[in-house]
């Protein structure tokens, strides 16, 4: 998975035709750079670097600087990104990427540090970490909607787009909510597109108890067997 991602990023802002994944972790420019600073200097050099870069190559260099920075100092990762984030917004989402592609253990704080720091890309970046790691779709979107609220609804669209069997209950959600979504209004926009995906992949009808989560019944939805 970790490979996968980093070579999709690699093609994404370097273009298929540059150096492979390969190439980029033995001919790192930064990863001297990194080395010779202390640890907490990490956050400040990451985003100096990314910020006085062309604009057409400040892709390239965020994806090159963190891993530079988390290649010296993994537990860096939240910090590095929300540095670059906050000094160049539009690289947030792609410093989110790297950094849950080289640390996904990480990656829910990763796109919680990018989105405090970086609130209008909240919706990217929740995109972009789910694009490294699919199953904590869930909780990265819980963590970002809190400390993005003003963004619940690119959140959620951006869940829609990446997860197929959420998108018509997301969209059937955000269509009957013209404003923003509180935390526990995600919270249920994503238990009721769980429970009808759910639903349509066992293709029964809905095993009905009280409180807000569904509960699945033991055994499954399989009433032909006795």
């Amino acid at each position: 998975m970790k490979t996968l991602a980093y070579l999709s990023l690699t093609a994404f802002c370097l273009g298929s035709s540059l150096a492979s994944a390969a190439d980029l972790r033995t001919q790192n420019p930064y990863n001297k750079v990194f080395a010779e600073i202390a640890a907490p200097d990490y956050p400040g050099k990451a985003a100096a670097e990314v910020k006085q870069a062309e604009v057409t190559k400040q892709a390239s260099v965020t994806v090159l600087v963190v891993r530079a920075a988390l290649g010296q100092r993994p537990a860096s990762a939240p910090a590095v990104t929300a540095a670059i984030a906050r000094e160049v917004p539009e690289m947030a989402a792609m410093a989110a990427y790297t950094a849950a592609a080289e640390q996904p253990k990480q990656a829910v704080a990763i796109a919680t540090a990018a989105a405090v720091a970086a609130p209008g890309q909240a919706g990217k970046i929740v995109s972009q970490v789910c694009a490294v790691v699919p199953g904590q779709y869930r909780s990265i979107a819980l963590a970002v909607a809190k400390v993005a609220p003003d963004s619940s609804r690119d959140i959620l669209k951006a869940l829609a787009e990446s997860n197929p069997g959420l998108k018509a209950s997301l969209d059937q959600s955000l269509a009957s909510q013209p404003g923003d979504f509180d935390s526990a209004g995600v919270t249920a926009a994503l238990d009721r597109a769980e429970n009808t995906n759910r639903l349509s992949s066992v293709g029964s009808r809905p095993y009905v108890t009280p409180g807000p989560q569904p509960i699945i019944p033991p055994g499954g939805y399989n009433y032909s067997k006795p």
